[in-house]
């Protein structure tokens, strides 16, 4: 047969997303979990731009560059913070 059926394996299933999966391996487009990638992406920079602005606050940082280029994301917002 070819219908198709979900099963939940676990009664109380715990989420431990891949942090790899939301920044190097999953399209922007995509959704883990029913969180938006690219969402995650931004919210990813916006704290990690907070706290480079917080540890760093001496250094005058010009240049943010993502490597790889799955990070454009959250480069942006950490430029932005």
């Amino acid at each position: 047969s070819s219908d198709l059926y979900t099963k939940q394996c676990a009664d109380n299933p715990k989420l431990n997303p891949c942090i790899f999966e939301f920044v190097y391996f999953a399209r922007p487009d995509s959704f883990i979990d029913k969180i938006s990638v690219y969402s995650a992406r931004v919210e990813m920079g916006k704290k990690l731009g907070e706290r480079i602005r917080e540890d760093y606050a001496n250094l005058d940082i010009d240049v943010v560059i993502p490597i790889p280029e799955t990070s454009c994301d959250i480069a942006l917002q950490i430029a932005q913070a």
